[in-house]
């Protein structure tokens, strides 16, 4: 008995403290310097950018005494001692990404659904397609029919009419625009009401940006209007390869903005009791405040365009002016994502001045 209770003792002990043992700490250093291509010593502003990095940290619970930032004449060096070694992804965002938010008005679907139709039609006379269009029967035709594989010149491709698509391609040749960009409209070709005017396929967003940039299409819509992205697929798209085009009105006479991250005093993400919605809660200083109210009372029943470096995350409908300065947003958020978003957000001032890369990234145990 004596001999078991002793065994017992030891495994105990050795439970005990192995329990209890402290966790290996660990120490990140990363070289940070401008993304390739843009230094100039006017623009650079070291001092402003390690505020915001650091501010950034502490956001995300890093203690400040375990932040070394230093500057150099061509970079800077962060290291964070005793650092979780899971929030190494998250910190290289937290550095990298400006965390520009913008406040956007909007035209809705309604009123550019008629230059979207003339832009296509003008494109259809400028038969800028054809050549694709072309291109593609050649091959889908020689992988559909073997004997045209050798010696075949480019007529017989192009009339031979083995894949059974040609309906599809004249499709695409009548209509350049609309056969790429699929407009919001429902089953009677009414547009939907929202500033979304169309969805895209990934693989098409540059022949989009192509075609609605010619200088042929600068007449046809209205000189105030921007065509922004949505940064994340279609959320009812299955395929999760569809993204969206949004109507975006430029108000100011210099085109920025009416509203910008230099008015929010904090953000914080909000979860839902049963999880399943993710939002990030605003909170903005008087001016903000002031602003915000005159915004959402001149656009009731249109949407307000919410855009974090450059991309569109939200587009509420506003039912009623917002008075009091905070707003939620809502985009399809994961947890990850709110929370990072909101210790930028909360970080002052309208995103990064500087656009950074992390060069080089060294994880040393801590002694």
């Amino acid at each position: 008995m004596k001999t078991r209770s002793v065994l017992f003792t030891t495994i105990a002990t050795i439970l005990f403290l192995s329990g209890c043992a402290p966790k290996p700490s660990f120490d990140l250093k990363m070289t940070i310097e401008p993304l390739s291509g843009i230094y100039t010593e006017k623009f650079f502003n070291f001092g402003e950018t390690g505020n915001i990095i650091k501010k950034r940290l502490i956001n995300i619970g890093i203690d400040s005494e375990n932040i070394d930032l230093r500057t150099f004449t061509d970079g800077m060096v962060l290291t964070i001692a005793r650092t979780d070694t899971s929030k190494t992804e998250i910190i290289e965002k937290l550095i990298t990404v400006p965390g520009k938010i913008e406040f956007w008005e909007t035209y809705e679907n309604g009123e550019i659904i008629q230059s979207l139709t003339e832009a296509n039609t003008r494109l259809r006379e400028m038969n800028v397609n054809i050549n694709d269009v072309i291109e593609e029967k050649v091959k889908e035709t020689i992988s559909t029919d073997s004997s045209l594989k050798e010696n075949a010149g480019i007529t017989d491709l192009i009339n031979a009419d083995t894949t059974g698509n040609a309906s599809a391609r004249e499709y695409k040749i009548n209509n350049p625009l609309f056969a790429i960009l699929y407009p919001r409209v429902d089953g009677n070709g009414q547009p939907l009401p929202s500033c979304m005017i169309g969805l895209v396929a990934l693989k098409d967003t540059a022949k989009v940006n192509r075609y609605l940039g010619m200088k042929e299409l600068f007449y046809i819509f209205p000189r105030d209007l921007r065509f922004y992205w949505s940064h994340s697929p279609y959320k009812y798209d299955d395929t999760q390869t569809f993204f969206e085009l949004h109507a975006i009105k430029v108000t100011s006479i210099l085109g920025d903005a009416p509203l910008n991250g230099n008015v929010i005093v904090s953000a914080k993400a909000i979860i839902s009791k049963n999880r399943s919605d993710i939002r990030l809660n605003l909170s903005m200083n008087h001016e903000g405040t002031m602003m915000w109210a005159r915004i959402t009372r001149d656009n009731i029943n249109r949407c307000i365009a919410v855009v974090i470096d450059g991309y569109v995350r939200s587009y509420p409908r506003v039912m009623n002016e917002i008075k009091g300065g905070n707003t939620e947003i809502t985009g399809n958020f994961s947890l990850a994502e709110a929370q990072y978003l909101s210790a930028i957000l909360s970080s002052g001032g309208n995103g990064l001045p500087l656009k950074l890369q992390v060069a080089e990234k060294l994880v040393t145990k801590s002694e």
